[in-house]
């Protein structure tokens, strides 16, 4: 084996390990995952409009002809440009402008498109990304009423109401924000009478 040929071996062999992300104003690409975030929480995205997005950036402040963005796209397979154009128009939607005026992708009248922005190419270990997640439990019993129900404070007039168990709810673990005022609401509408 060459001198040439291993060293073409062993970047391969690493390139293979690392993982490679491409970012951009505050957005990030994971090819692998398929997975656009904003700020490190995904943007969601067609797998059609995603890969059109990636051939972009892949060939950032190059343009790119509609011919290679189709065939690359949509392999194999025969589709009109309109295809094309709502993918650019649903991108052109979900990354917003740079600095409020300036799109990432500029149209090039008969040719094709071009990434406007420069794009970063990062490793997997550069780019930490931390997912956040939650566990929510959520816990009912069933009590009857004779056994734990609070005595009223003043005898209120209500119709005869039908004896009927009461619902008793708590929430444990860890909530994410807003979820408490839901966990609430939800109790209360469980413990209301119905009248």
């Amino acid at each position: 084996m060459s001198s040439e040929n291993s060293q073409e071996f062993v970047r391969q062999a690493m390139s293979s390990q690392e993982k490679e992300l491409y970012e951009f104003g505050p957005f990030r690409i994971d090819p692998e995952k398929r997975l656009l975030l904003r700020d490190n929480q995904p943007v969601p995205l067609q797998l059609k409009a995603f890969e059109t997005l990636l051939m972009l950036v892949r060939h950032s402040e190059q343009v790119v002809l509609k011919d290679e963005i189709m065939k690359a796209v949509w392999p194999d397979t025969f589709v009109e440009e309109s295809n094309l154009t709502q993918n650019i128009f649903v991108l052109r939607k979900t990354l917003g402008a740079i600095g409020g005026d300036h799109p990432y992708i500029v149209t090039i009248p008969g040719r094709g498109y071009r990434f406007s922005e420069k794009v970063r190419l990062v490793s997997e270990d550069e780019a930490l990304v931390l997912q956040r997640r939650s566990r929510t439990h959520v816990v009912i019993d069933e009590v009857t009423a004779t056994e734990s129900a609070p005595a009223p404070a003043a005898p209120v007039p209500l119709p005869a109401p039908r004896p009927r168990p009461a619902v008793c709810c708590s929430v444990r673990n860890t909530l994410p924000s807003g979820a408490p005022a839901l966990a609430a609401s939800i109790a209360r509408l469980l413990v209301e009478p119905v009248l």
